[in-house]
């Protein structure tokens, strides 16, 4: 069962890294790749800039970057303890791509973990702002988009393999989730606590 996993694994690999590089799109899948290092917290202080009250500013750029950082290191966790190996160095004779220089290990991808968590932990934001408006339609759209672009160039610059990009997604999706919820948790104790402090006093 492992070994088709594998072997399905290897296959997508080079079907999506093959076909997709020698298109006119490969500098722009290079250039996605790029903006999966940072883009995520970019977006957060820009998004906290734009949509949140001048008062609420810092409180929404916390619900933004604390998910993405807490993904981020359970990822990197988790790379130091599988130390899967990348494809160039598995397979080199599959890989086009000749500028592939990368410093850890391939399982799971970071970029894409990180590129979900934020895309989560903006609809998370926006669910706790109700009403729904286009804004945040538009907002959640384009995250989830650039998560899923990310997510296809690692594969198509020959970085990952897709069960990286597939075990990225799924873990900054959880990650993000669990950690907006016990953010919003802690603030409804923390109110209800002071809530209590203020009546016996």
């Amino acid at each position: 069962m492992l070994e088709r996993f594998q072997a399905l694994d290897i296959e997508v690999f080079r079907v999506v890294h093959q076909t997709l590089w020698r298109t006119l799109f490969a500098p722009i899948l290079v250039l996605l790749v790029h903006t999966g290092e940072g883009w995520e917290i970019t977006g957060a202080v820009l998004a906290s800039l734009l949509v949140a009250p001048v008062g609420r500013r810092v409180r929404v750029l916390l619900d933004l970057v604390a998910p993405v950082l807490v993904a981020s290191l359970a990822s990197y966790g988790l790379k130091f303890s599988v130390r899967a190996e990348r494809p160039l160095t598995l397979v080199p004779s599959l890989v086009l791509n000749p500028d592939m220089t990368l410093r850890h290990h391939s399982w799971p991808s970071g970029h894409v973990c990180a590129a979900f968590a934020f895309a989560v932990s903006v609809l998370m934001l926006a669910l706790s702002r109700p009403p729904w408006t286009r804004t945040w339609t538009v907002l959640v759209a384009l995250a989830f988009g650039h998560a899923c672009l990310v997510a296809l160039a690692r594969v198509a610059v020959g970085a990952h393999w897709p069960s990286d990009v597939l075990a990225g997604a799924i873990l900054g999706s959880c990650v993000a989730w669990i950690t907006c919820r016990a953010m919003e948790e802690w603030r409804q104790s923390r109110h209800c606590s002071q809530s209590r402090w203020n009546r016996l006093s």
